[in-house]
């Protein structure tokens, strides 16, 4: 299967030529944001110039984009003025919370003292800011998304987390809580109100990144986390049995936490091992 990808063409002499001079230049072809080179070539051209360098950005139709199945997820370092609209859908039925950037960051807040829950359990009624991939595209894509917090849940039934859903009750919780004595790491599916929880593991404390890794083929998500942003430790894996059509991040709180409230910081939404609808890779 050949993509559509948009590549970077560098070429430079290998030292100092005249007006119509005919040099032999090294030519790279490199991926337009990762900058890898994905091929090369020698051609005979007419350059000018001392230590010519040329750039091209062009659209071609290429094998070597082939390896990067299109899932349709944007990157987002929350570095903007304001959320991206064609990007990002902001979702909360309970209408009372906020979802801002600023100061390079994404903030999800939930007021306290609001008096109902804005959980994702048998509903789905966490604070949610989701991207929609058209036609289930991610279903059958492998993807990694990364995201770091730097906000922490201490207060019973304090969430933040990754979403993936098929639907409004049809979605898997990638996230960690406080559970009002440790942090728990967990991993569970909501489907039409039946719940199935495939991890619920104690941890040492509340992590600020957090990984979910999917396999296509199989249908399978993993999760893992890490403190330190590099070495990251499995949770585990589950079939998420979906038709994944929204990805993205979410807070939510219940019981003794709708008095305190919570809000939920990201620094960033990282997406790898993919391609946009364009071909661009993530």
């Amino acid at each position: 299967r050949i993509h559509s990808a948009v590549l970077r063409i560098e070429c430079h002499s290998p030292g100092p030529t005249s007006k119509m001079a005919t040099i032999n230049a090294r030519c790279a072809l490199r991926d337009a944001n990762r900058r890898s080179e994905v091929g090369s070539a020698t051609p005979t051209g007419f350059l000018s110039g001392l230590g010519v360098f040329a750039l091209l950005l062009v659209n071609v139709t290429t094998a070597a984009a082939q390896a990067l199945p299109i899932c349709e997820l944007v990157s987002d370092e929350f570095d903007g003025a304001s959320l991206d609209p064609a990007v990002w859908d902001f979702q909360d039925t309970r209408g009372l919370s906020t979802a801002s950037v600023g100061s390079d960051r994404l903030t999800l807040a939930i007021p306290g003292n609001l008096g109902v829950d804005h959980d994702a359990w048998t509903e789905n009624h966490a604070p949610r800011l989701m991207q929609s991939i058209n036609g289930g595209a991610a279903s059958s894509a492998d993807f990694t998304v990364d995201v770091q917090f730097s906000s922490t849940p201490s207060e019973k039934y304090q969430q933040q987390g990754i979403l993936i859903a098929e639907s409004f009750n049809r979605f898997v919780r990638v996230e960690t809580y406080h559970d009002g004595s440790t942090a728990v790491a967990f991993l569970a599916r909501i489907y039409d109100g039946g719940t199935h929880v495939f991890k619920s593991v104690a941890i040492p404390s509340i992590p600020g990144y957090l990984r979910v890794v999917q396999t296509g083929a199989s249908n399978q998500l993993e999760m893992l986390y890490s403190y330190d942003g590099v070495s990251y430790v499995s949770v585990g894996s589950a079939t998420n049995g979906l038709t994944v059509t929204e990805v993205g991040l979410h807070v939510g709180l219940s019981d003794d936490a709708k008095i305190v409230g919570f809000s939920a910081k990201a620094e960033y939404f990282r997406v790898t091992g993919c391609t946009s609808p364009t071909g661009s890779p993530t």
